[in-house]
């Protein structure tokens, strides 16, 4: 009663409300500080994602570079190997086409013999 009549409670009651607001404010800072520490290691945790995601794509490129140099010198050596039957196959159709050219001038001579040797046998 005696704080009513000087006025205190009105204090009072703005102190406990001034308080109340104080340990609000206080709640709610330490929820944004939790927060920011969350989104902290989030954007860490990005980071590193990022940089495995620039490093993949540099070592993929690095990769098909030196893949398009090994498969283009294979492709070079399988050219020239290519290349070189293609001669050997052209070499060996003219001999096959010299020796066949040969035949009937050694099937007429072997013709001309088998008589020859009929007679030698049956004497």
């Amino acid at each position: 009663m005696i704080e009513e009549a000087a006025g205190i409670t009105r204090f009072k009651t703005r102190k406990r409300l001034a308080e109340a607001k104080l340990e609000g404010a206080k709640q709610n800072l330490a929820r944004v500080y939790d927060i920011l520490e969350e989104v902290t290691r989030q954007t860490n945790s990005l980071k590193r994602q990022a940089q495995k995601a620039r490093r993949y794509v540099e070592l993929k490129a690095d990769l098909e570079s030196r893949l398009k140099v090994v498969l283009s010198g294979k492709y070079r050596l399988l050219e020239r190997d290519a290349a070189k039957t293609a001669i050997d196959l052209n070499l060996a159709a003219a001999e096959f086409k010299g020796l066949g050219g040969q035949v009937p001038s050694r099937n007429r001579r072997m013709s001309k013999r088998r008589p020859d040797a009929m007679r030698s046998k049956s004497g």
